[in-house]
C-alpha cells in the first residue's frame, strides 16, 4: 500500500530543519529484493532520547502526516526511527536531492537547502529552533 504524504511548502523552514536533521542522523535506503522504500533516523539512546522519541516524529508527523517506528536498542545504546513511504522517499532523493545510502556519498548540502535557508527570515529561525 502507497501511503501518501503531504508536501511541504519548499519555503517551510521546518523542512530545512528536518532536512538538516536527515543530513546528521537520516539516510534513505531502497530494497530491490522486498521493494521497500524506507526512511531511517539513528542516534544515542542515552543523550538523544527525547529528541527521537519527541522532536523527530513530531516534525516528521506536521510535515508529512506520517508515523514513524520507534526502536530502543539498549545493547547498542542506540535508538532508530523509521517510515516506510516510497512517495516521502523520492520527495526526499528527487525533490530536496538526498542521496540515497551512505551519506558519506553526500559531496555537498543540497542546493534546494540553500533556497529554503534564502526565503526564510530569521524571526522563522527562532520559531523553528523553539527559542
Amino acid at each position: 500500500m502507497l501511503k501518501e504524504i503531504t508536501i511541504p511548502n519548499l519555503e517551510d523552514p521546518v523542512l530545512a530543519y528536518e532536512t538538516g536533521v536527515h543530513i546528521g542522523d537520516g539516510c534513505l535506503s531502497f530494497s530491490e529484493s522486498n521493494k521497500t522504500y524506507g526512511i531511517y533516523y539513528s542516534g544515542n539512546l542515552m543523550t538523544d532520547s527525547e529528541f527521537f522519541e519527541k522532536t523527530i516524529p513530531d516534525i516528521i508527523w506536521n510535515l508529512y502526516r506520517l508515523k514513524l517506528f520507534i526502536e530502543k536498542i539498549p545493547r547498542e545504546s542506540s535508538i532508530r526511527l523509521r517510515v516506510y513511504s516510497k512517495s516521502l522517499f523520492e520527495f526526499k532523493r528527487d525533490v530536496i536531492g538526498l542521496p540515497v545510502g551512505n551519506k558519506s556519498i553526500m559531496k555537498s548540502i543540497p542546493s534546494s537547502v540553500f533556497d529554503i535557508l534564502h526565503t526564510t527570515s530569521l524571526s522563522d529561525w527562532w520559531v523553528v529552533c523553539g527559542m
